[in-house]
């Protein structure tokens, strides 16, 4: 038996694979916390709910996660191509570039759908952050009766 269920291997290929990027400071797998402390632009990856179906699947269940990347980045309210919303247009995009060069995630997932993202701003009297908060849907198989096994 493995030592990660499917599930946590899909969650570790996503650190693997936004650690391997050159344009992020640090990738956790963890909710954000420490926000004036942590190094800029950074990554948290969580996972959210997930639903499974049994179904006509003989043995196997087929499984949606629901994986949230919140991107904790700086910006300059007084720079027009600093702005908040601009900065999170632009880590947006490498969000999705990254993400759909992976959509099998090292072939654990059979595909990964985007659900969607917002953009807001992170409340503190001492930071300029903004905080870009993205969900997806991977979809992948296990076997029905031990989530170690594909």
């Amino acid at each position: 038996m493995a030592d990660e269920s499917i599930r946590q291997q899909i969650l570790s290929k996503w650190v693997e694979v936004f650690r391997a990027t050159s344009k992020l400071r640090r990738v956790e797998d963890t909710e954000p916390y420490d926000y004036d402390k942590a190094p800029m632009p950074t990554l948290h990856i969580m996972e959210g709910q997930e639903t499974v179906n049994f179904g006509k699947f003989h043995g196997l269940a087929l499984c949606d996660l629901i994986v949230v990347g919140q991107l904790i980045y700086k910006f300059n309210s007084s720079d027009p191509q600093q702005s908040l919303h601009r900065q999170a247009r632009a880590w947006l995009a490498f969000m999705q570039q990254t993400v759909m060069a992976n959509l099998q995630w090292g072939g654990l997932a059979m595909l990964t759908l985007e659900g969607g993202s917002e953009p807001g701003k992170l409340d503190s009297d001492t930071l300029s952050a903004g905080v870009l908060t993205t969900w997806w849907t991977v979809r992948y198989r296990r076997n029905a009766f031990d989530p170690y096994q594909r």
